[in-house]
């Protein structure tokens, strides 16, 4: 009776390293995964893998990633700097505050705006095929956005 508790103890504590083997090797994926997602470099590479891009499309990609990247640095960061300079103060100015809030929606808004012209040449660029993938993508984004 001794050995078949021993047995059973044995089969259960494989089990179990085989769960956690299984758990560590999904979090190390996961891990590297959004590690690679947080640089441009590894966003365009996870967009040119998923999407299939020819090399004219990833050159395209990066010209149009870079652009926007400079756009932002140049044209939101202000208004930003001064509403954290505004906030990081004892007694900071609410109407300031509302002002600089305003104009970041508004700075906001003109990136989008500039995002949008900018990303058109490169959809079109898209086959149609690559383009379906890009809609189950935005769906599959909107079923979680709309689960929360």
């Amino acid at each position: 009776m001794g050995n078949e508790k021993l047995k059973s103890l044995r089969v259960i504590l494989i089990i179990s390293l085989c769960f956690n083997m299984l758990f560590l090797s999904g979090y190390a994926a996961i891990f590297l995964t959004v590690r690679k997602l947080s640089t441009p470099k590894g966003r365009i590479a996870y967009v040119a893998r998923h999407l299939k891009l020819t090399n004219t499309q990833k050159m395209d990609l990066w010209e149009l990633s870079r652009t926007i990247r400079e756009y932002r640095r140049e044209n939101r960061i202000k208004e930003i700097n001064e509403l954290c300079a505004e906030l990081s103060k004892n007694n900071p100015d609410y109407e300031r505050i509302n002002e600089l809030m305003g104009r970041v929606v508004e700075a906001r808004s003109k990136f989008l705006g500039f995002v949008s012209e900018q990303v058109q040449p490169f959809l079109k660029a898209l086959t149609f095929e690559q383009r379906q993938i890009i809609v189950k993508k935005i769906e599959k984004l909107q079923k979680v956005i709309m689960a929360e």
